[in-house]
Parts: structure tokens; sequence; C-alpha cells
């Protein structure tokens, strides 16, 4: 499982269930890895799910699969155990061995996991994670959720420095795309 996540210096990722900044590069970053292969899971908590604006959900062009342990069928989420191919609807699992069931009968698959805090927590405790894709903002920002800094068992693979502008605030910053693998 691949992870992928923006933070800034302090490992911020959030700012009242919100992302803190809004830059259109990194989206594209994020887009452009997580829809290479046709058959890409992105999994992530259901505020992460709730966090993304409605006009973007599902995610397009990806398997969007909510982790819960709320009953989301009331919320018109799917089990993941009927997807019939359509990606064009959320799909919900209550916990990560039916992700492990469905991805060992579709092997095809690459799964990304998009956050939030929790799940990458448990992703890292469970050694599910293989590669992380970071984006590190070199900057800090006014956070009220933060990760643990990443593992010293990464191995950097390459990294790629821009500037874009954070929409929230019409700042330039400097993004750093990181790309790890796991030792």
């Amino acid at each position: 499982m691949k992870l992928i996540v923006a933070t800034d210096l302090n490992f911020g990722i959030g700012k009242d269930n919100d992302l803190p900044w809004s830059f259109a590069k990194d989206m594209q970053y994020f887009k452009s890895l997580t829809t290479q292969n046709p058959n890409t899971i992105v999994l992530m908590g259901r505020k992460t799910y709730e966090s993304i604006p409605n006009k973007f959900k599902p995610l397009p062009d990806r398997l969007n699969v909510v982790i819960s342990t709320q009953n989301l069928e009331l919320k018109s989420f799917i089990p993941l155990k009927e997807f019939n191919g359509d990606f064009t609807k959320p799909y919900f699992i209550n916990n990560l061995s039916q992700l492990q069931d469905f991805v060992s009968e579709n092997l095809n698959f690459d799964i990304f996991c998009i956050g939030g805090k929790s799940l990458y927590e448990f992703c890292f405790q469970q050694n599910y994670i293989t590669e992380v894709f970071h984006t590190l903002i070199d900057s800090k920002f006014d956070c009220d959720t933060h990760i643990q800094p990443f593992l010293d068992n990464l191995n950097l693979l390459s990294q790629k420095k821009i500037w874009d502008t954070n929409r929230n605030d019409n700042n330039d910053y400097q993004l750093i795309f990181k790309h790890f693998k796991l030792n």
C-alpha cells in the first residue's frame, strides 16, 4: 500500500477537518499519482471523505473506499464486497481485512492511503505501507491535526522542489515532492 500526504514543517495535515492550504500543483500531483493505474483504490477514513468538496465526490477515475466503524449503507455507500466495476459510487469497509480480501481477489489494484491521521498511523503500525509520497510544504501553518514524523527506515527515491501559490492566502510557498520506499 502506498501512502500519500501533504504536511507542513511540523507534520501538520489539517485544521478543522479541512486542509489549511490549497495548492493547485499539489492537487495535480495527487491526481496524477492516484490515476496512473486505471485500477486504483483511494482508501480513506470517513472524516477525510466528508472533507472532500461535494463536486469532487467520489474522486473520479478511482475506486473510493471509506473505512469506518459506522454503518455507511445508511449514507448511500455500498459495501466493497458488492463492487461491480462502477467507480462512480463510494464504497465502504468496516475493517482492513475486508480490503485485504478484495485485493487478494483483484490483484491488479494499486492502493493509496490518503488519510486521515488515524488511518495513516494504523497503516504504518501494521506495516502495510511500502511507499510514501510526501508533499512537504516548506512553511508552518496553523494546524490542529499532526501526524508522526516518518520512520527512519525510509529510503528517499526522488524529490522535486517547486513553487506554488496558496489559493487561501495568495502567498507563494516552496513544495517539495518526495518519494520514499520502505527498506
